[in-house]
């Protein structure tokens, strides 16, 4: 197999008849590329890039963060870093060879991007990306929509902020306590000398 162009494998689909290569466009910006399907029964690259149908005319930018596979292997799904735009998910069907670019509201003002990992959560119906510090993005993987805060991640989250407010309520009882009883042993003592007379 020779190609034409600068190239690196991306995935392959679950039966072995398609491998996919990230072809990169621009020897100025490596950030810039295409999504290739190589067909491995007949040995050629088909012409065409696989993109959202969605946005046809977007063009794909980013480095490779994370990656996470469906437990059958069919979906890939990667996220970038948008080249300095916005993060995406980039959701590859292996099979129909097709794919959902899922852009998230930037996280990288609130965290490292390279800290930012993949979980599968919800029986498999819904991608987590997890570690920033804003909480996590939720993907569901049958509409693609997004939303952030929730998981197993975020109710960790929300019982961690419900713990530590606790606490803080807790102690401030304590010194409410503590502060009540120090003046009544104040009052005592100035009214020791009183009852003495």
């Amino acid at each position: 197999m020779s190609l034409k162009g600068d190239f690196s494998f991306d995935a392959i689909s679950p039966h072995g008849d398609w491998l996919y290569l990230i072809h990169y466009t621009s020897p100025q910006d490596p950030t810039r590329y295409l999504v290739q399907a190589y067909d491995l029964r007949h040995w050629r690259l088909s012409p065409a890039p696989i993109i959202d149908p969605t946005a046809p005319g977007e063009k794909m930018r980013g480095n490779p963060v994370t990656r996470a596979m469906s437990a059958d292997g069919r979906w890939a799904y990667t996220l970038y870093d948008g080249g300095g735009g916005t993060p995406f998910v980039h959701a590859l069907d292996t099979v129909a060879r097709s794919a959902h670019c899922i852009d998230l509201d930037s996280p990288s003002s609130r965290t490292d991007l390279s800290k930012l990992r993949l979980a599968v959560v919800g029986g498999g119906r819904q991608r987590e990306i997890r570690g920033g510090r804003g909480g996590t993005i939720n993907v569901d993987l049958r509409t693609f929509r997004i939303s952030t805060g929730g998981g197993v991640l975020g109710a960790l989250q929300r019982a961690r902020f419900l713990l530590v407010a606790g606490c803080a309520l807790l102690a401030a009882a304590i010194l409410m306590m503590v502060e009540r009883r120090r003046r009544r042993q104040t009052v005592r003592s100035m009214l020791e000398p009183l009852s003495e007379s």
